[in-house]
Formats: structure tokens, sequence, C-alpha cells
């Protein structure tokens, strides 16, 4: 075997475990803490790297200080009370969507079979005021008098290569109080 195939042997082998590594590192439960809603309403997991901004106890900032990765959480008062309707907060989100934002794309919608009640969740790409790519997955919650919203924000290559963590974001919503109150 010559030098300049021991060196591609090598590179490789290095390049194996430095991608398994980062790969367990993300699955693994120290690469997550749990944040629990001082109120107990709901909980999630989130990266052990970002910093958690609570003064508000109806608004949650997640945030990591080297980037533009972002959660936020806030709960609100529905304006009109009774049975919620998720689909009906959905339609109205991506109706504002389409008024605020351009070059709106929707990249996927659904409900997540983890929660239970009227919920519904929706991932889309966009481009902000600052001529930025954005892409974010909003996730609702909504009770009878209150409902919670999760956005999960990052620029469009930062959200690519974090996506199978995002999603595991998503998934870990939990939601403990259903009235959210």
């Amino acid at each position: 075997m010559n030098t300049e195939s021991t060196k591609l042997i090598i590179f490789l082998i290095c390049t194996t475990l430095l991608i398994c590594s980062s790969e367990i590192l993300a699955s693994s439960p120290e690469a997550f803490k749990v944040y629990k809603d001082p109120l107990g309403r709901y909980s999630l997991k989130y990266p052990s790297t970002m910093k958690v901004q609570d003064s508000n106890p109806n608004e949650t900032l997640i945030f990591h200080p080297g980037a533009t990765f972002r959660i936020s959480i806030a709960i609100e008062k529905r304006i009109k009370k009774g049975p919620p309707n998720a689909a009906g907060f959905l339609e109205a989100f991506k109706k504002n969507l389409k008024l605020e934002t351009r070059d709106l794309e929707i990249l996927k919608e659904g409900k997540s079979s983890d929660i239970e009640g009227a919920q519904a969740y929706l991932s889309y790409a966009f481009t902000d005021k600052r001529g930025i790519r954005l892409i974010q997955l909003c996730q609702y919650y909504a009770s009878e008098t209150s409902f919670l919203q999760l956005i999960i924000s990052d620029k469009q290559e930062g959200f690519k290569n974090l996506e199978p963590i995002i999603w595991e974001i998503h998934k870990s919503l939990r939601i403990l109080k259903p009235t959210l109150q």
C-alpha cells in the first residue's frame, strides 16, 4: 500500500468517526435539557448548548448565543372563547404569513401524533424584511381559553443542518395542563 492510499484510508476513517460521533452526540441524553414551564403547563427538550430566557411567564425564548437558531414559546388568551379549532388557527396563521412575508413556501403541515387535543403544526420557508431566507416550524395547541404557539426558527442552511434536532424538539413538546391555566 502506498502513502497516498494510507492517507486516504486514514482520512476516510477519521471522517466516518466524526460523522458518527456527531450523530451520537445529537441523540444522546446529555445533548438535551428539559425545559418545564414554571407554571407547569408544558415541557420540551432543547439542546444543552442553548440558553433560556423566561422572564415573562407567558413567553419563553430559548436561543443559542452564537447562532440564529431560536425556539420561542408563547401562551396567549383566546379572544373568542369556546371549543378550540386548530384547523381555524392554522388557516388564520397561513393567511397572516402570506400578508407579512415574501416568497412563502409551505413545506409540511399536519397534526402531532404525540399531542392530544386541538393542535396542528406548519413548517414553512420565507424571506424576512432583511432579505434573509428563514425556515420555521410552528406548533399550535389550543384550549377553550388560551393557545400555545411554539416556533422553532433558523436560517435556511442552519435549519437543514439541524433538521433531525428540530423535529426532536417539536416531538418532545408535552402539554402538562390541557387548559394551559
